[in-house]
């Protein structure tokens, strides 16, 4: 949610780790909000997916290659 409040023109309440928001615009600086959202969508997904016992090492790996590739199309 941290990145999408910085992507999107929303209140600054409704972000997590407030502490870091420095980073955190960094992190979204030149990022289309649409492939942060996307790119957050995997990672609940992959969530979601650790609750049904799926092997965590390789379910990360999975989203490490999904995130990686949609992050590097995510830019302006």
């Amino acid at each position: 949610m941290s990145l999408r409040a910085q992507a999107y023109p929303i209140s600054i309440r409704l972000a997590h780790h407030t502490d870091r928001m420095d980073a955190l615009r960094e992190d979204a600086a030149g990022r289309s909000p649409q492939g942060l959202r996307t790119a957050l969508e995997l990672v609940d997904d992959t969530r979601a997916r650790l609750a049904l016992n799926v092997a965590y090492d390789l379910a990360l790996e999975a989203l490490a290659f999904r995130l990686e590739r949609v992050v590097r199309t995510a830019v302006r």
